[in-house]
């Protein structure tokens, strides 16, 4: 055999072995990001998200945290990322939090955040 043939040969080698090794999480994201999209377009978060609220209206922030622990141990972190960061959406744009966080954020020193964050009176 050639010797160009035998470095071929081991590329193709490796790159199927890289491939075997992201498999399971590709053929994850490709069926779980559609099943939250589905879930998302049956309104599945925006009623677990009203559940969670009216059940309890001051959800403490280590709930929350503790439901993504829980989800992580149990399932991956993937699945923790798919289907748990609409319903975290969900739950601040419900609270009002999510105005409070992008005027901060956008907000670059200290010294602005304290002009661009005063609430308007």
């Amino acid at each position: 055999m050639a010797p160009g043939r035998v470095g071929q040969a081991d590329r193709v080698t490796e790159a199927l072995d890289a491939l075997r090794t992201v498999m399971p999480a590709l053929a994850f994201l490709l069926a779980g990001v559609p099943l939250a999209s589905l879930l998302d377009d049956l309104g599945f978060f925006d009623a677990v998200a009203a559940r969670l609220q009216a059940r309890w209206p001051e959800l403490p922030v280590v709930a929350l945290w503790a439901l993504a622990a829980v989800t992580t141990i149990v399932l991956n972190l993937d699945t923790t990322i798919v289907l748990l960061t609409p319903l975290y959406l969900r739950l601040a744009r419900r609270s009002g939090s999510t105005r409070s966080w992008w005027r901060w954020s956008r907000c670059s020193s200290r010294a602005s955040r304290r002009r661009c964050c005063r609430s308007p009176t």
